[in-house]
């Protein structure tokens, strides 16, 4: 992070009075956040961190547990959906970016590696065969969250996720659905795990006979989308606790995954780019595990006339 983004994240964080009760000298505010993030960006031990700032390890045990909340506490300020006005800024990035309009974001899922409770090591094992928790993630065309969903095992599939979170819930029961996607012709793009909704644009199925307005548009597609893949690898590029969160609850890793998320958005739009970023794995695997038992014939329409207009 930057000096000029860490004096304004700083800035930002509530001032955090611990009783003085004897002892050593109370711990600077500036020094608490290094800590914190150095934490987070090292993927180092508490122990490591208490050996190279000099300050105890229960210290910094009960500092970085604080600041955590400080940071997710700033959630709703960084992690916003865009309004009407931003939408269509939105859509004309996107657009630029692989010609198909109408995207309001791109949709995903990454799982983060941790160190599953014993008594739950089965409901977190993935398909790599690794435990973690799912992360989903809508991202601008800026690589910018917008939403996200934290907290699910990492063996429920993303479908799954995507049925359980606000935004699916609010649009398919009409509530307020013009807050996330003003017209009809206004979606998401999401890869063949989620399901062919009228706000959710996915690929054609490959089934060796798809024409070639299907190929292009499969093709575009995959140009729009792969944004929300380059998203998670800067995120895990720069929060390097996100290889592996090595704590003792879930509770504690969800909060370290969102307060990262936070702090990614609070560095873009602070100007502190990440140019670096890891190459996360493509969860397109070709599994079509719609949510939806009835096609969607309004869906299949909308991605036929944008495809024959490529």
């Amino acid at each position: 992070m930057s000096r000029k983004a860490f004096q304004k994240l700083n800035g930002k964080i509530r001032v955090i009075h611990v009783p003085y009760i004897g002892g050593g000298i109370p711990i600077p505010a500036e020094k608490r956040l290094m800590m914190l993030l150095w934490w987070l960006g090292k993927g180092e031990t508490l122990l490591s961190v208490s050996d190279k700032f000099n300050v105890a390890l229960s210290a910094v045990h009960k500092s970085n547990t604080l600041l955590l909340d400080e940071i997710i506490g700033l959630q709703h300020n960084y992690i916003t959906w865009p309004n009407h006005n931003e939408i269509e800024t939105l859509t004309n990035k996107f657009y630029r970016r692989g010609n198909i309009p109408g995207v309001v974001g791109a949709i995903d899922v990454a799982n983060i590696n941790f160190k599953a409770p014993t008594e739950q090591q089965e409901s977190y094992i993935d398909r790599k065969m690794q435990h973690s928790i799912k992360l989903q993630g809508i991202c601008t065309s800026d690589k910018i969250f917008t939403n996200i969903v934290v907290g699910w095992p990492g063996s429920v599939h993303d479908s799954r996720v995507f049925q359980n979170c606000e935004i699916f819930r609010k649009v398919s029961n009409n509530i307020e659905r013009n807050k996330y996607f003003p017209t009809l012709e206004h979606h998401l793009v999401g890869d063949s795990a989620y399901p062919l909704l009228d706000y959710m644009m996915t690929p054609y199925r490959d089934n060796r006979n798809l024409t070639v307005e299907q190929r292009r548009f499969n093709y575009l597609h995959s140009k729009t989308r792969i944004v929300i893949e380059h998203t998670f690898g800067i995120l895990k590029s720069r929060w390097r606790i996100l290889k592996y969160i090595n704590v003792n609850t879930v509770e504690k890793a969800v909060k370290i995954i969102v307060a990262c998320c936070v702090l990614h958005n609070f560095c873009l739009v602070s100007g502190d780019a990440w140019e670096e970023y890891n190459e996360v794995e493509d969860n397109n695997i070709n599994v079509f595990h719609n949510v939806q038992n009835v096609v969607n014939n309004f869906a299949v329409d909308k991605r036929n006339r944008i495809a024959q207009m490529l």
